[in-house]
């Protein structure tokens, strides 16, 4: 009976043959290890990429057509005012200067004293103010659209005498301006010092 290739290799020979054909399933083994590493590394590197580009074109997206808030003035001075008589109130015009719609999720004001709302048309906003307001309240404005908001000071609610500052703040989706500030000043007099400087 003729013998194979390796029933003619001596012991020595098929040990060292083997020893090399296991060194060279590591080395496979190790070099698949490093291709699997380097794939999953290069994968997560285009999907990093990927996803950036993807943000920033979505981003680019929002800031080509943004809803813009205007309100108009940006503040009111009431001047001199009676501590006994209480409530008055000033109106401003909020506008969407931009081209989508403009969404005005909520307002906020500096002190309890200060409240405000906001009129559309024939429809009002709640009542907003420092504490406990709404949060499942909001409106729309289309490009050009506006609102009055009318901004209430009441010298009742924290006597004091002097002048006083209060802010009143309106949240939308203008990117550039979500918090905007509107500013109340006023000279609140007890009766007989508002009737001697008259």
């Amino acid at each position: 009976m003729e013998q194979t290739g390796w029933q003619k290799l001596t012991k020595k020979e098929r040990r060292q043959l083997k020893k090399e054909e296991e060194r060279l399933k590591r080395e496979l083994k190790i070099k698949k290890n490093h291709l699997f590493k380097w794939g999953f590394i290069l994968g997560g590197i285009v999907l990093v990429v990927g996803g950036v580009f993807l943000f920033k074109s979505l981003s680019d997206k929002r800031f080509q057509n943004p809803p813009k808030i205007q309100v108009t003035p940006t503040g009111y001075d009431f001047g001199k005012i009676s501590l006994v008589e209480g409530k008055v109130e000033a109106n401003f015009e909020v506008k969407n200067v931009g081209v989508s719609p403009l969404v005005i999720s909520g307002m906020e004001t500096s002190c309890d004293c200060t409240s405000a709302k906001l009129r559309i048309g024939e429809k009002e906003s709640p009542l907003f103010g420092m504490h406990s307001n709404p949060t499942d309240w909001s409106t729309s404005l289309d490009p050009g659209g506006t609102a009055q908001l009318v901004v209430i000071y009441d010298a009742k609610v924290h006597p004091v005498s002097g002048p006083i500052t209060r802010m009143v703040w309106v949240f939308s989706n203008d990117p550039q301006m979500p918090k905007d500030q509107i500013t109340i000043h006023a000279d609140v007099q007890h009766t007989i010092g508002l009737l001697i400087a008259k």
